[in-house]
């Protein structure tokens, strides 16, 4: 259960599409707010200090939660953010007119506390992993499966066993320039944990080309798991999702191979501390942008390739929420990060 919370309500009778009913909660920095809806409720939004809408939702968000996550779940519709400063949040509902009922909770990152620490675990060998943990729509059948290593899939790039370590390098360092170093500028502890893994869409029974076990906001599940897999990746050009369709004469290969899966993992461990999909056809390029715009979220360059000097550093940040999967909103996706994975207590 969250505390005791500080809620002011006002409304103007029964929610409905044209009317909303609205909850003030007074959150302090890194808090962790939650609401589900149920009932008549058919819509559910918060809203920072600046009355910006930071997560609209006419989807039940809970079939995305860690087990370990004490948000408010079930229902309708679901919200929840990570309150990057402290103030006035409200939580706005909406609805058909009938009864319904909101649940709202308030509670602090798993991490929170002196010494509390993860670590990080980038898999490149390869690994036998149940992958029915996975979220998929229709799921998959349960029971361990392997996955290839990097090494496998070298040659797809034009790269040799040779360039492994050189490509491991190169990806373990833009990981850690778009997650350490943004985190530490924006104020919060980078102590987080994660295991990544290779392998194909065969291998895993997943189509597609990364995925995360959880939707996570507040951290509050420790031992959670995500997969990039490599397959699509290294298909010949021109597939959009492959790397060898931005690859050019004057593609350094290495740099942006290794670049290419740091901006995928940051993706997957967005996820794993609460980032929801942002637009990716928009004019603001994060790393949370739903795919399909593979040239913006690769960092291609205005040459047409990847890997040259032109190169898009693409970041956590600010961006809109992506309509198509019900959100709305502006999504600070650094500082969900940056304040989930906080070790720093309440004020």
């Amino acid at each position: 259960m969250g505390p005791e919370l500080p809620i002011h309500r006002q409304s103007i009778g029964p929610p409905t599409a044209h009317r909303f009913n609205f909850f003030a909660v007074w959150l302090d920095k890194g808090d962790v707010v939650g609401a589900s809806v149920s009932g008549a409720g058919k819509r559910v939004s918060g809203y920072d200090p600046r009355l910006r809408e930071v997560h609209g939702s006419v989807v039940d968000t809970s079939q995305w939660l860690a087990p370990a996550s004490p948000l408010p779940q079930g229902g309708t519709a679901g919200t929840d953010h990570v309150a990057d400063e402290a103030g006035w949040y409200a939580v706005a509902m909406q609805g058909d007119g009938g009864a319904y009922q909101l649940t709202i909770g308030v509670y602090r990152p798993a991490l929170e506390g002196a010494g509390r620490q993860q670590t990080i675990f980038l898999d490149f060998d390869g690994a036998t992993l149940d992958t029915s943990i996975f979220p998929f729509p229709g799921g998959v059948e349960p029971g361990p499966r392997a996955l290839s290593p990097l090494r496998s899939f070298l040659a797809g790039w034009g790269l040799t066993d040779a360039d492994e370590s050189a490509v491991i390098d190169a990806t373990i360092a833009s990981v850690e320039e778009n997650l350490l170093a943004d985190v530490v500028a924006r104020g919060g502890n980078p102590r987080y944990s994660l295991r990544i893994v290779g392998g194909t869409i065969a291998e895993s029974g997943i189509p597609t080309i990364g995925i995360s076990q959880y939707i996570d906001a507040g951290n509050m599940e420790t031992e959670d798991s995500a997969l990039v897999l490599l397959d699509r990746l290294s298909a010949p050009a021109p597939i959009a999702a492959s790397v060898n369709t931005y690859l050019g004469p004057g593609s350094d290969r290495v740099r942006f191979v290794g670049r290419t899966l740091a901006t995928l993992i940051s993706h997957e461990m967005g996820h794993m501390f609460g980032n929801f999909h942002t637009e990716p056809f928009n004019s603001t390029v994060t790393l949370s942008d739903q795919g399909g715009n593979r040239t913006g979220l690769y960092g291609v360059g205005a040459d047409g390739f990847g890997g040259t000097p032109d190169y898009v550093d693409v970041d956590f940040g600010e961006d809109v929420l992506v309509a198509n999967e019900g959100w709305s909103g502006l999504q600070d996706s650094l500082s969900t990060i940056a304040f989930s994975v906080t070790s720093a207590p309440r004020s």
